[in-house]
């Protein structure tokens, strides 16, 4: 038998967290009853309240994301070798779907309609450019089961800013914790 060891600073408790998000995710995504009055409304704040876990998704990024920082702060490299890594684990499966979503379903109209929805193809720039989460908060979702990227881009902002030197000046730090919270709230 072979042991698999776990990186050092590894946390089991986060893998239980991350779990507890994804069912409240899905639970919230899948509930079709929405109750608007009387008890069914009190009985249906679990399943409606999912989108906790989206934000609890963002506070264990951040958590992770910020300890990868600090463990990694000394090394030689230190922002190409993290984004090299960040880019690795993304980019291919994000930008296969972007291939799929915006050039060959267009092509397909009928499918493109069943999948995406009654909605035109979007401006295609801000899912090229990892922007969703702006273009999201300027013209709304458009995109179906693409614009869920919000939440990548929107991680891809906290690394951004996380890998930023400390503002010296109180107009910067104003400005960077703005931009923050505008790219986490669409």
């Amino acid at each position: 038998m072979t042991s698999t060891t776990k990186p050092q600073g590894f946390i089991p408790a986060l893998d239980g967290l991350r779990g507890i998000a994804i069912l409240l995710v899905l639970l919230h995504h899948m509930t079709l009853y929405r109750p608007d009055q009387g008890v069914d409304r009190w009985i249906a704040v679990m399943p409606l309240s999912g989108w906790i876990g989206v934000d609890l998704f963002f506070v264990l990024s951040g958590f992770l994301i910020t300890g990868i920082l600090l463990d990694t702060r000394t090394s030689r490299n230190y922002y190409s070798s993290f984004y090299a890594r960040r880019a690795l684990r993304i980019f291919p499966l994000y930008y296969l779907c972007l291939v799929i979503g915006l050039v060959l379903l267009p092509m397909l109209p009928e499918l493109h309609r069943v999948i995406v929805g009654p909605y035109p193809v979007p401006p295609k720039l801000p899912y090229w450019l990892y922007l969703t989460n702006f273009s999201i908060a300027d013209r709304g979702m458009v995109h179906g089961w693409l614009d869920v990227a919000w939440s990548l881009a929107t991680v891809r902002s906290h690394m951004l800013a996380s890998t930023l030197p400390p503002p010296t000046e109180k107009p910067l730090t104003i400005a960077m914790t703005g931009t923050g919270i505008m790219s986490t709230r669409v």
